[in-house]
């Protein structure tokens, strides 16, 4: 399953310092473009952005709309906002939109993973399910799995603060392989070099 078009990360309660641990293992020759929605209020994801672009190899900023996705690099969903992927004049684009809360919150990995099915319809995706209350991402993985070619990791119950979305993949047999979390930044650079 090497030669991923994208790679997308769900991440909730827990979900900084487990976001800390995967990308600060990535190297900079990670070469997939990867979009994260991690579950907090607006204004928090810019200093999340910030103190992990310090500690990454990779370039890390919060999503503003208009983005274009281009070969590498790491965005982060803005607080209080959806993150949704759109096709316009053959480019990847970031729409940010001020619709209902999914599953109680805004961003939701769910209509990220939803509008990334469409726009990526048959092409690779590596998802990842991190720590976090709720089941947020199950249903947008099923999509993954039905319109792309999607390869699902979770994060292990043993290094979760909370095991919830990622059971909530896993219990509905959508998960691939359960990962703990500081071997996660090494399992996906090996996935992504295939």
């Amino acid at each position: 399953m090497g030669n991923f078009d994208l790679v997308l990360i769900a991440s909730s309660t827990g979900g900084p310092s487990a976001l800390d641990k995967v990308l600060s293992n990535l190297s900079k020759d990670f070469d997939v473009p990867i979009l994260i929605v991690q579950h907090m209020p607006a204004n928090f994801t810019q200093m999340l952005a910030d103190s992990l672009n310090k500690k990454c190899a990779l370039e890390v900023r919060e999503a503003k709309d208009g983005d274009i996705i281009g070969e590498k690099g790491i965005i982060i969903a803005k607080g209080g906002l959806h993150m949704i992927v759109v096709e316009e004049r053959k480019k990847k684009v970031i729409r940010l939109i001020d619709a209902k809360s999914v599953n109680g919150v805004k961003p939701a990995a769910d209509v990220l993973f939803d509008s990334v099915a469409q726009s990526y319809a048959n092409k690779r995706i590596l998802a990842a399910v991190l720590t976090g209350m709720g089941s947020d991402g199950k249903v947008g993985v099923k999509k993954l799995k039905d319109n792309c070619k999607c390869y699902c990791i979770t994060q292990s119950p043993d290094s979760c603060v909370v095991y919830g979305m990622p059971k909530s993949v896993h219990n509905a047999g959508l998960s691939d392989e359960v990962v703990d979390i500081e071997l996660m930044g090494h399992r996906m650079e090996s996935l992504i070099t295939g």
